[in-house]
């Protein structure tokens, strides 16, 4: 009898036990606002501490912000973080809050919630930085000057105190052109000047143009430049060069693609390479015998009998003297400083040039096009193909066999005598 009273009070004691146990009451989690940090005009950093969940799961935490004090997280200015999935979320946090006003006063505290409800802890405050607009905003004059784009730019002397800054180049047909109109930009705030290709453009329009600098105070616009496009020239095909003005020289900027001589004739386009190596006579042909798109600025391979015939250029230009050639280059600084003018910009055919290295001011824009030569056919200058260089014919004759080529390189420019049969890019210049 003894052992069933003991059996029966050891079970009410474990039932008793389960309830209570069961029964437990979830308390609000424990939380603490540490400090802020790395304060901006538009962003700081919260350091917050979860000490204990309450003995619940915590379901998320974060820190809210506000302009008057407590912030709940009824606002939307908040951070959200999931807490663990096991209801621990003990640990130290960084939360990053943005989209904040300069020079202004904020109220923020961390916040942790459970099934008990939203604790939060202590409420901070801290003051974003004051900034100013940017001052000293000059526009560059024009740099060079073409049909299809113009290059212009800006400096200033200020960014305000900001590390959130925009600066570019903005146009219109209209005076007084803003960031709403057309515009490219750039985000820097250590880079006092740049410079800025304005693409695009009609032909024979006049255009308005001027810098810009914004950071979150305001955006300012240096003076007011006016610039007017410069013609564009069709060939006898009908197909449309965009044309740029290099010092007193007006160049096309893109490489020659006709099939026909300026006064209707057809070339002859030759694809097998042992009719090539043997040819007397003019001809053209595509490079991998692959024509390349309409909007590509490669064109096509002639031999120099093609050149010699002057009548390869649409009326009004030809193909340039090695001596003209050599004009330019010394216009453009000599031959390292040539290179990097004349490459086009963003072109990724050249190895490994980085964004930046090549400038913009010259709009040459001269883009890698291959070769074909005789016995080895198509190839770049050592042979790996259309990724190394560019030759351009001049008019200018060496002796009976040769003829005077331009080359572009990735960081020079050179000029070597050439077999008249090869096939090289024509670059075609104003009479």
């Amino acid at each position: 009898m003894k052992t069933i009273v003991n059996a029966v009070l050891v079970f009410v004691l474990l039932v008793l036990l389960i309830i209570s146990t069961g029964c437990k009451k979830v308390k609000l989690p424990s939380v603490e606002t540490v400090q802020i940090s790395d304060i901006m005009e538009n962003s700081a950093v919260v350091n917050y501490k979860i000490h204990e969940d309450g003995g619940g799961s915590i379901s998320y935490h974060g820190v809210s912000w506000d302009l008057s004090p407590d912030p709940t997280t009824f606002l939307t200015t908040k951070t959200i973080e999931q807490g663990g999935p096991y209801g621990s979320s003990y640990g130290e946090y960084w939360a990053l809050i943005t989209g904040l006003g300069y020079g202004k006063t904020y109220h923020v505290r961390a916040y942790a919630t459970n099934s008990a409800g939203t604790s939060y802890g202590k409420d901070l405050t801290f003051s974003t930085k004051t900034i100013a607009p940017p001052a000293g905003v000059k526009t560059k004059p024009v740099s060079a000057l073409g049909s299809w784009a113009v290059i212009s730019g800006g400096s200033f002397t200020s960014v305000g105190g900001s590390s959130e800054v925009e600066c570019g180049l903005c146009w219109d047909l209209v005076q007084g052109p803003t960031t709403g109109s057309n515009k490219i930009f750039y985000n820097s705030s250590d880079v006092f000047s740049f410079t800025s290709i304005m693409t695009n453009l009609a032909p024979n329009t006049t255009y308005f143009a001027r810098a810009y600098v914004s950071n979150p105070a305001g955006t300012v616009y240096g003076n007011e430049i006016s610039v007017t496009t410069t013609s564009n020239v069709t060939d006898v095909e009908n197909r449309t060069y965009h044309t740029v003005n290099i010092g007193t020289q007006v160049w096309l900027m893109e490489n020659l693609a006709t099939t026909k001589f300026n006064d209707g004739s057809p070339i002859p386009q030759i694809t097998s390479q042992p009719t090539w190596d043997n040819l007397s006579t003019h001809a053209f042909c595509w490079f991998n015998n692959e024509k390349p798109l309409a909007d590509d600025f490669r064109g096509a391979l002639y031999n120099w009998h093609a050149v010699n015939t002057g009548k390869l250029c649409p009326a009004g230009f030809h193909v340039p003297t090695i001596d003209e050639w050599n004009a330019m280059t010394e216009y453009l600084g000599g031959s390292a400083a040539a290179a990097g003018e004349m490459l086009k910009p963003n072109e990724m055919q050249w190895g490994d040039v980085e964004y930046g290295v090549i400038s913009d001011s010259c709009l040459f824009w001269g883009i890698l096009c291959g070769t074909r030569d005789t016995i080895v056919g198509f190839q770049g200058l050592t042979g790996c193909g259309i990724y190394e260089t560019s030759h351009y014919w001049s008019s200018t004759p060496e002796g009976t066999s040769q003829a005077w080529a331009f080359v572009l390189y990735m960081g020079s420019t050179d000029k070597h005598e050439f077999s008249l049969k090869n096939g090289y890019s024509v670059r075609c210049l104003k009479d």
